[in-house]
């Protein structure tokens, strides 16, 4: 989808983590991290790649977090490639 999706509380995000550790055929990499430490921030982009019955989708995606105590306070995840080749 290219329509943003929010997700807010514990029991919305252990949802939507859920779905996605179930997907079959999952695999992932790492391809950037980056951190600093005044204010503590957190940033990852995977490149990720999903095996349907059908189909191979790539996709490229990137996290982006705001930590307060050691702990992710706030969460901002994205695509930024979709299955479909073009760029977010």
């Amino acid at each position: 989808m290219k329509e943003p999706l929010y997700y807010r509380g514990q029991e919305q995000l252990c949802e939507h983590m859920q779905g996605i550790l179930g997907i079959d055929g999952l695999e992932t990499e790492i391809v950037f991290w980056g951190e600093t430490e005044a204010p503590q921030t957190l940033m990852i982009s995977e490149k990720i790649r999903m095996r349907t019955k059908d189909s191979e989708a790539n996709m490229r995606f990137a996290d982006s977090c705001v930590l307060r105590n050691g702990k992710i306070a706030i969460h901002f995840a994205g695509m930024v490639q979709y299955p479909d080749g073009s760029l977010a």
